[in-house]
């Protein structure tokens, strides 16, 4: 990462709410990646000793294109609601043909 991203991100988070803002992590070396993760797990590329990132991302596409996935992908497109069933609630726009009240009205 650029070295100027990191003041950027610093403003960012004190935009943020604490909370949201304790949730965000930059590291500058993948040595500080490795303090915090097993370097078993890691790909090659971030200084571990799994497979590369093309590597994983070639064995997912060749998972996800098997026979199994594309059968529960095929199965899943043909879900659907039924929206005739659906209960439909009235509101005051169906009653009266106009949304919203008229507590305040301002005449000129």
């Amino acid at each position: 990462m650029p070295s100027f991203i990191i003041p950027i991100i610093n403003i960012l988070k004190k935009l943020l709410k604490p909370k949201v803002a304790k949730r965000i992590y930059v590291y500058n070396s993948f040595n500080e990646l490795n303090d915090l993760f097993s370097k078993s797990i890691l790909p090659k590329e971030y200084g571990g000793d799994e497979i590369t990132c093309d590597e994983i991302t070639e064995n997912w596409r060749k998972a996800l294109q098997s026979d199994a996935w594309i059968e529960y992908f095929t199965e899943e497109d043909k879900v659907m609601s039924d929206e005739t069933l659906r209960t439909r609630f009235l509101n005051s726009d169906d009653f009266f043909g106009l949304e919203g009240s008229f507590r305040k009205l301002e005449v000129d």
